[in-house]
């Protein structure tokens, strides 16, 4: 879309950036339920007071926040927080981002560089 609009090249840290990354995640989601033939719902969590999830898959399965962000921080966290405190059936909480190394925080969260998600997500 960005290069159909003639705005230019994408730069970590922008605004556009970040709403970009989410759609590809979004598109790796869908397309990875779509070939493998998984009826699996997608869909996003959000608080009374706006703290969000950016997607849910299934039925509280797995939960994903994604930041364009080399570096992970305590508020990026928060949304995957929250949503445990209210639903703590949920399987798997995963933050992708631009780290250069995956890590497991403390209470259990992935956080997976970019292509480290792709290559878990597409091996099942």
């Amino acid at each position: 879309m960005n290069g159909l609009a003639r705005r230019g090249a994408l730069h970590p840290g922008g605004e556009l950036f970040g709403k970009t990354m989410e759609n590809w995640v979004h598109h790796e989601l869908r397309a990875f339920c779509d070939y493998h033939e998984r009826d699996e719902s997608l869909t996003y969590w959000r608080t009374a007071g706006g703290v969000e999830v950016d997607f849910v898959v299934g039925d509280m399965r797995v939960a994903l926040e994604v930041k364009a962000s080399a570096r992970v921080s305590y508020r990026h966290l928060r949304g995957l927080r929250a949503m445990r405190r209210e639903h703590p059936e949920v399987d798997h909480r995963i933050l992708v981002g631009l780290e250069p190394k995956p890590q497991r925080t403390e209470d259990g969260i992935d956080t997976l560089p970019a292509e480290e998600f792709t290559r878990v997500l597409w091996h099942g």
